[in-house]
């Protein structure tokens, strides 16, 4: 009987935390809205919400007339190239091709001795890309010189050639990076790099010089200086006209990055209160919204209204381990939120 009556307890016992675990999700996925033009993206977001941020903003363009992009600087740098035939297997090379099949880079070092002609002021870089669409949008690349972004766009399945002038000097380096990659229903983004060249010369012929970095979004994409760099880039290429966005750069915290974002955010708005908006909408990530709205409400001052647009995940939660993981580790996270990240005085 008494053995009857443990398994009773338990069984009661799994019951209600399978129930609270359900309920968690829509818990922490908040959406209540103010009535602001004006709204605060964290830029560590990835493409893919990026992507429904904008068509968001698109449909309703009163939400952000105004966009305040917060994110955190990345640390210097931290890539590790390596060797392009040690980094990709042989389906992704090709004669004179690479192809990426997720968010990474690829670097070309440009030999010294590559230098303008007489009847040249400037180098001409000559690249071919080729791309895909899912969801809608094409592949999304962005180019770098000697550590610069040089220009970014988007490549579909339809050959793109692009041409440009450059200045280089002694030893300097290419970098093309595929930046949005998603795999979906009804479609999955890669990147192939067709031709790469310098005046003619093909940077191809020299493969020990050419290296492949994956993507870290939490340390590192790309060359971008901070997440929300990347995130400015990749909205106004989306179509968000420039002048509606600033950026909050916060040095990089790895313990909690939310709550280093809301202060930086709310040092930001406390040095511009005269000026800036009294009402504001957050808009992030399915069941990061609860815990955003606690955070960014503890560092402003109590006359600004802040709502909060929690955008749902292309594919719903479950009961997958990996998705119970991630609902508690929010929960945990929003209660210490909660209980220990306090306002300015």
């Amino acid at each position: 009987m008494i053995k009857k009556r443990k398994w009773l307890v338990i069984g009661i016992f799994v019951a209600l935390l399978l129930s609270l675990i359900w309920n968690l999700e829509n818990y922490l996925t908040i959406t209540t809205k103010t009535n602001a033009t004006s709204a605060i993206i964290e830029g560590w977001q990835n493409a893919n919400y990026l992507e429904k941020i904008c068509e968001l903003i698109k449909r309703n363009k009163r939400l952000a007339e105004e966009i305040i992009i917060v994110g955190w600087q990345y640390q210097p740098d931290q890539r590790k190239t390596i060797p392009i035939h040690e980094a990709l297997p042989k389906n992704q090379l090709g004669n004179n091709e690479i192809h990426l099949f997720a968010n990474s880079s690829i670097e070309f070092d440009i030999p010294p001795n590559i230098r303008a002609t007489k009847n040249q002021s400037a180098q001409i870089i000559d690249i071919t890309l080729k791309g895909s669409f899912a969801r809608n949008i094409a592949t999304h690349y962005t180019l770098f010189i000697n550590g610069e972004k040089l220009l970014s766009g988007f490549c579909t399945d339809t050959v793109v050639h692009i041409k440009k002038e450059v200045q280089l000097s002694g030893k300097s380096s290419l970098i093309i990076t595929f930046d949005n990659d998603i795999k979906h229903a009804n479609g999955d983004r890669n990147l192939s790099i067709l031709g790469c060249s310098i005046n003619n010369y093909n940077l191809f012929n020299d493969p020990a010089n050419i290296y492949y970095f994956d993507d870290h979004p939490h340390q590192y994409k790309g060359l971008f200086p901070s997440n929300s760099a990347f995130a400015k880039n990749y909205l106004e290429d989306l179509g968000i006209p420039p002048s509606n966005i600033k950026v909050v750069e916060a040095p990089h915290d790895n313990f909690n990055k939310t709550n280093s974002l809301a202060k930086k955010f709310g040092e930001w708005y406390r040095i511009n209160k005269a000026s800036a908006p009294r009402s504001f909408n957050i808009i992030t990530s399915s069941i990061h919204g609860r815990r955003s709205l606690v955070a960014f409400s503890r560092q402003v001052p109590d006359y600004v209204k802040l709502g909060v647009v929690s955008i749902p995940p292309d594919d719903p939660f479950n009961n997958s381990i990996s998705d119970i993981i991630k609902l508690i580790d929010e929960f945990l996270s929003l209660v210490y939120t909660w209980l220990f990240f306090h306002g300015v005085e």
